[in-house]
């Protein structure tokens, strides 16, 4: 099912390689709707007014156009149940490590979040610009999963146009 405007989760950590990724989305042109949701998770004890105050003075201070929201609790599964709450159609990860091929290029949480969510999960390496990607490689099966794969590789090459 194509939507008519695209949302986009993105977890915020507040770190460089966030910031970097939000540069690169900064950069993408593109003529889809879509709409972008930072998303930072506190702990239970933390205040969510200082929470939301960081995080949006941290997208302000990059630039970067999103609605700022806060959860409180464990990151992978807040990320996943907003993403589901919103009815997202993809969420965007980033790797942790420069290391060009380690096995830990992701860490934990995002693992948690890849295993546990049905939507779509892209993961964009640290100094990939967006404008940059010009193809798509959409392995099928012989599942009735292909629809869905189908649909999301739609999404996806209309995203990056």
């Amino acid at each position: 099912m194509i939507k008519s405007e695209y949302k986009i989760v993105l977890p915020i950590k507040f770190s460089a390689a966030c910031e970097r990724l939000v540069e690169s989305i900064n950069a993408f042109k593109t003529e889809t709707k879509f709409k972008l949701y930072a998303v930072a998770v506190c702990r239970e004890d933390d205040d969510e007014v200082e929470a939301l105050d960081k995080l949006s003075k941290w997208l302000d201070r990059n630039n970067f156009y999103a609605e700022a929201v806060i959860r409180k609790g464990n990151v992978a599964d807040e990320v996943v149940n907003f993403a589901y709450e919103l009815d997202a159609s993809a969420i965007i990860i980033n790797k942790e490590t420069t290391e060009p091929y380690s096995t830990k290029s992701i860490g934990d949480i995002s693992i948690k979040i890849i295993e546990s969510s049905t939507i779509p999960v892209v993961i964009f390496k640290n100094s990939l610009e967006l404008n940059e990607i010009s193809s798509i490689l959409l392995p099928l099966d012989v599942t009735l999963e292909n629809r869905k794969k189908i649909s999301n590789a739609i999404f996806f090459s209309h995203f990056f146009n």
